[in-house]
């Protein structure tokens, strides 16, 4: 997919994002709920992601700031640019944005003691407590959602552990740490290519007492709503495919006559069988 979120302006950072930070003005420790970056000069600001602004506003503590609502493979996201340049911002509510597009430039409105951007970024919507908020370095410069080169190779993701990969995709810790050689399972990086257990060479069968089995993008939840299309195993009596990938548990990807490449859900309660 490339970079989801790229950085939004200078790389410099001057304040790290902190559940407990002395506030530079009061004194009084908070939370700092983003990254700050600060360069002298004129420095532009750029939309960190592709989406729609949601704010364009001038706040007491923020200034200037313009908050962007991304949607993501299923995902909302929404980063916030703070204390930006009076009469700066570029963009309106409603105004769709490129990735990379120049909003603004870096000032010191608002709650400031010197020019920088006040960066954060959002799994979820922004509100008032700021409970979605994660911390921006963890996700800039990184592809959050790559494509496996093959079925049995996951990539680490932010936010994964390992427990949370073999749950996944139907295995173990343990299973994993052999298969890869890991010497710590509680230490895995973003971007660390995971072996996973057998995918290839196995089969889905599905039952031929079922008329109707939905089927999914690759890029949506499996869920009802969602759905692709249907396969009929009982007109065929009984359908089987190569098993491509096991994105996660009881879901596996398939590759179909009628809709290409699908996801499709085969826990054991619907009769489906792999082999």
């Amino acid at each position: 997919m490339g970079v989801t979120f790229i950085y939004p302006t200078v790389k410099r950072i001057t304040s790290h994002f902190s559940k407990s930070r002395p506030h530079p003005i009061t004194g009084v420790v908070s939370f700092h709920s983003g990254t700050d970056f600060a360069q002298p000069g004129r420095q532009e600001i750029k939309a960190a992601a592709a989406g729609r602004v949601v704010k364009s506003y001038v706040s007491t503590s923020y200034g200037e700031c313009i908050i962007i609502r991304h949607n993501i493979k299923g995902q909302t996201w929404e980063t916030l640019y703070a204390h930006m340049l009076s009469g700066s911002r570029r963009v309106h509510v409603g105004d769709i944005v490129k990735q990379g597009e120049v909003i603004g430039l870096m000032g010191s409105t608002g709650d400031s003691t010197g020019q920088h951007l006040h960066f954060e970024i959002h799994r979820g919507t922004w509100n008032s407590q700021r409970s979605n908020a994660v911390n921006p370095v963890d996700y800039l410069n990184k592809d959050l959602y790559p494509v496996s080169a093959s079925g049995n190779v996951y990539v680490v993701k932010a936010g994964d552990t390992l427990s949370k990969i073999a749950k996944n995709h139907g295995t173990t810790v343990d299973v994993l740490v052999k298969l890869n050689k890991i010497k710590d399972k509680n230490l895995i990086f973003v971007g660390q290519k995971i072996k996973l257990p057998g995918s290839k060479g196995e089969t889905l069968y599905l039952p031929k007492t079922e008329s109707r089995w939905r089927v999914y993008p690759t890029n949506k939840a499996p869920v009802k709503g969602n759905e692709k299309g249907f396969l009929n195993p009982k007109k065929f009596g009984g359908l089987q495919y190569q098993v491509l990938d096991k994105p996660q548990a009881h879901v596996v990807t398939i590759q179909t006559q009628d809709f290409g490449k699908v996801n499709i859900y085969v826990h054991p309660s619907t009769g489906a069988t792999i082999k």
